[in-house]
C-alpha cells in the first residue's frame, strides 16, 4: 500500500516539476562534423575527428550511459578520455587529438568543446540527451 502511494505521488511530481531541455548531439563521422542542439536549437557546430581506418565507429542513435571527467583507457594502455561520454559500451565522445589519423571508434573533441557538452549533459542529465552518430 505504501509502495502505491509512493509511486503515485512520484508520478505527480513528475508531471508538475518542468520539463528539461534535451541535449542532442548529431556527429556526423563522414563529414567530421557535430552539431549540438539543446531544447531543439542548434547551439554549435565542431570538428570532430572519428575512427581511423581500420576502426569502427558505433553508427545509431544511443542515450550515454556514463560520465566521467577523467577517464582511463583499459583497453588502450591507460591513454587518457578527458570529459568522457559513454554512450555504447567502449565507445565515447571525449576530449582527445584533432590532428592524428583518428581513434579506435571514439568521437574526439578538442578539450574546451568537450568539456562544453560534458557541462551540457551533466546540468541537463543523461537521460535527456541522445547521441546520434551516422556515416
Amino acid at each position: 500500500m505504501i509502495k502505491k502511494i509512493l509511486a503515485g505521488l512520484l508520478i505527480s511530481l513528475s508531471v508538475m516539476s518542468p520539463v528539461k531541455a534535451e541535449v542532442f548531439v548529431d556527429a556526423n563521422v563522414t563529414t567530421k562534423t557535430m552539431n549540438v542542439y539543446w531544447d531543439g536549437d542548434l547551439l554549435y557546430t565542431w570538428r570532430i575527428n572519428p575512427a581511423r581506418d581500420g576502426y569502427a565507429d558505433a553508427i545509431g542513435t544511443f542515450t550515454p550511459t556514463r560520465m566521467h571527467e577523467l577517464w582511463l583507457s583499459r583497453k588502450y594502455n591507460n591513454a587518457p578520455m578527458p570529459f568522457a561520454i559513454f554512450y555504447k559500451g567502449g565507445y565515447a565522445i571525449h576530449a582527445g587529438n584533432l590532428n592524428d589519423a583518428g581513434s579506435h571508434g571514439c568521437i574526439r573533441l578538442s578539450r574546451e568543446n568537450a568539456q562544453t557538452l560534458y557541462s551540457l549533459i551533466e546540468i541537463d542529465g543523461m537521460m535527456n540527451a541522445r547521441v546520434m552518430v551516422s556515416e
